[in-house]
């Protein structure tokens, strides 16, 4: 758990690196924002989803969880640092493949709980809304969270789909919080056959 803790706090460190010009204000609501995303295909897992570019960069990593084994870590980040016309500092979408394990219902719930307290707990965070959701009878949630230490807000959607967890997540500030691209991105995520 502490290394999982340790991972995910490097992850938003790498975030808020590529994002370190945040002070400046602009003002993107008068600002054109792409309207042709690119489709990113996930052969591997049959799933695909949207970036507003295909200028992203893809992480691989091995997390051990003691309860459940090793978990496999796939991650693509798209950074808008250098993107004028984005409203948001960044787009993710992670997989996380467990070991083979029937969760219950119970341990759904509690899987569930676990993430938002371990994301609170290392990003110092604030969780702002909490909501049960599911992508086609699996179950998922939908979080908005907020960092005080750095005034940026997380928007993710994160869906358990048979033992591999699937997480979209927004970073961006207050004032962009109810922009289009987040919701764009967020319901790109599709599974494909």
């Amino acid at each position: 758990m502490r290394k999982t803790k340790t991972y995910i706090i490097l992850i938003i460190f790498s975030f808020l690196i590529g994002c370190k010009d945040n002070k400046k204000e602009i003002d993107f609501q008068n600002s054109k924002i792409n309207s042709e995303w690119s489709t990113i295909e996930y052969k591997e897992r049959n799933v695909e989803f949207k970036f507003p570019e295909k200028d992203f960069k893809i992480e691989h990593d091995t997390l051990r969880v003691d309860w459940l084994g090793n978990v496999h870590l796939q991650r693509w980040t798209f950074n808008t640092k250098s993107k004028k016309n984005n409203p948001n500092f960044a787009y993710s979408f992670s997989h996380y493949k467990y070991p083979k394990h029937n969760f219950t219902e119970e341990e759904v719930d509690e899987f569930f709980d676990g993430i938002v307290e371990n994301l609170m707990d290392a990003f110092d965070a604030e969780l702002l809304y909490n909501r049960q959701i599911d992508y086609k009878g699996n179950p998922g949630r939908e979080l908005y969270y907020f960092m005080p230490s750095t005034k940026i807000y997380f928007t993710e959607r994160t869906y358990l789909i048979n033992n591999e967890q699937f997480a979209l997540t927004v970073i961006t500030k207050k004032d962009k919080i109810l922009n289009k691209s987040i919701k764009t991105f967020l319901e790109s995520f599709e599974i494909i056959k």
